[in-house]
């Protein structure tokens, strides 16, 4: 008998992401950008998984990030993070986080953000990992 443990990932569809960043051709910049996100996806456990979330407006690729949150815990900033690749498709404005090996542990808040990002309560990516 071969049973597979089943891992279920949901994202949120849509958010905005309110940022705060210099132009210096023009001054300081203040606006709430609209991101699109992945909805629900199925991965078996320790299969990996693609986040997406497109952005508008124009951005260098290092003003682009992914932060991790756990409950009760700071936001972490992904790129050093080890089974995780970031990227940006400049030309679809895309930023995608893949995560391979999935398992329970991956399951926390998964931000997208433009930098520098603004601090309190953003809205925010929920990936939920179940068994």
């Amino acid at each position: 008998l071969s049973i597979q443990k089943t891992v279920l990932l949901i994202v949120n569809m849509e958010f905005c992401l309110h940022i705060q960043r210099h132009d210096y051709s023009n001054g300081p910049v203040e606006g709430r950008f609209p991101l699109k996100l992945s909805s629900t996806v199925n991965v078996l456990q320790g299969g990996s998984v693609t986040l997406s979330c497109k952005y508008n407006g124009s951005a260098a690729s290092d003003e682009l990030l992914w932060y991790r949150q756990y409950s009760r815990s700071r936001p972490e900033f992904l790129i050093l993070v080890n089974e995780l690749t970031a990227k940006v498709e400049k030309n679809s404005k895309v930023l995608t986080l893949i995560i391979y090996h999935t398992a329970v542990s991956d399951s926390a808040l998964y931000y997208c953000a433009l930098t520098p990002t603004v601090t309190g309560n953003p809205p925010n990516t929920v990936l939920k990992l179940l068994l």
